[in-house]
Formats: structure tokens, sequence, C-alpha cells
């Protein structure tokens, strides 16, 4: 689960906590949005990585229109 979502001034933070067994792993987002694409760092206890995406297409399919 994604937990403490800041969004302030376009710019985009989070943090996640995986847990495996009795050990607990945190990773920490921070980054902006521009042009519907997301970039920015995330930090673990292994290091910091930088992350780039975009949203993705829709994956839903209108239904075409029954009006007669």
């Amino acid at each position: 689960p994604v937990k403490q979502i800041t969004f302030e001034e376009g710019k985009v933070g989070f943090q996640i906590v995986m847990e495996f067994g009795e050990n607990k792993f945190e990773m920490n987002f921070e980054g902006k949005i521009e042009d519907d694409k997301l970039t920015g760092e995330l930090k673990t206890s292994r290091g910091t990585s930088k992350i780039a995406g975009k949203k993705a297409p829709s994956m839903f399919r209108r239904r075409p229109s029954t009006n007669n």
C-alpha cells in the first residue's frame, strides 16, 4: 500500500512499505508531473534510482450505442 501521499506545487511524493516475513522495506518517491509524465527518484536502503513514466492508454472500451 502507498502511504503519505503529498502533492504540492507540481511536486509529488509517496512512501511504500513492503513486508517480507519479519523484514520491512521502505521506498520513498519524490518527483514531479509535467506534460502527462512522472519523473523523479525512488530512494531505498539500497540506494537511489531515477524513475520516469507516462500515463498508460485507457484499458476500457466504450460500448457501442444501441439507440435506434
